[in-house]
């Protein structure tokens, strides 16, 4: 399990990471890189004293403004329920920042993403990166994941091992399906959370529904997501702590 030591303060050009800090309230910004096509992304950080993140305030480098980058955000019953655009005064004509719509007439500014909760971000561009900032959580963070179909990311600034990504409340039998998915739109990976009670296994994430082969060598960089189904209600995902408690 990695740990955080110090996330810059926001003025400062990066998070800096590395083993054991305790913090009361550690905040800083990172990049992430959101390439060309198709993937999915959260943010690192949380409102300060929140479990959420607005939408309004992760910005896009490298966007042409008019409309190049799109994200979507699916319910739990795996219905699109919204999607936004990333437009720019010099691009659009609009004050810089997500809209409801790609011609700039009704701002995002009502939109937060409770956290862990990803975008399924198009891009028409390369080398778009997405910024955030805000408070690091202390201790491991719990995701909660209604019955369905969403997405769930890692929502800490450090990378982390899916492996060490443990799921709560999962019958431990398939129940739980995470997928990835690769730059240019290709679901490119398929995990299952298996339990030792539940499937005879050791508890953990498998590359297939039997568990012959562990997805030990699966790693999520700070801000990727997986799309998640999950057959029971009320799952939690829980991350494992960047910070000490």
């Amino acid at each position: 399990m990695k740990k955080l030591m110090i996330v810059a303060a926001a003025a400062l050009c990066a998070a800096v990471m590395a083993d054991g800090i305790e913090s009361a309230n550690t905040v800083g910004y990172q990049e992430i890189p959101t390439p060309q096509g198709a993937s999915m992304r959260c943010s690192t950080f949380r409102t300060v004293l929140a479990t959420s993140y607005p939408l309004s305030e992760i910005t896009v480098t490298g966007s042409d403004g008019i409309g190049d980058v799109v994200a979507q955000a699916i319910s739990s019953e795996g219905v699109w329920d919204g999607e936004y655009y990333y437009l720019t005064e010099d691009g659009w004509g609009c004050t810089t920042g997500w809209y409801k719509d790609p011609f700039g007439s009704e701002a995002a500014d009502d939109v937060v993403l409770p956290q862990g909760t990803a975008l399924y971000i198009t891009s028409a561009n390369n080398d778009i990166t997405l910024i955030v900032a805000g408070e690091v959580a202390k201790g491991d963070v719990t995701v909660p994941f209604a019955q369905g179909s969403g997405q769930i990311g890692n929502c800490t600034p450090v990378a982390v091992d899916l492996n060490d990504v443990t799921v709560e409340g999962s019958d431990g039998i398939g129940d739980v399906v995470a997928q990835a998915i690769s730059s240019d739109g290709v679901w490119d990976g398929e995990y299952y959370y298996l339990t030792e009670d539940g499937w005879g296994c050791t508890t953990g994430w498998y590359k297939d529904p039997f568990g012959t082969e562990a997805a030990d060598d699966v790693t999520l960089a700070p801000g990727e997501s997986l799309f998640v189904t999950s057959a029971n209600n009320d799952v939690t995902f829980v991350f494992p702590a960047a910070i000490a408690d």
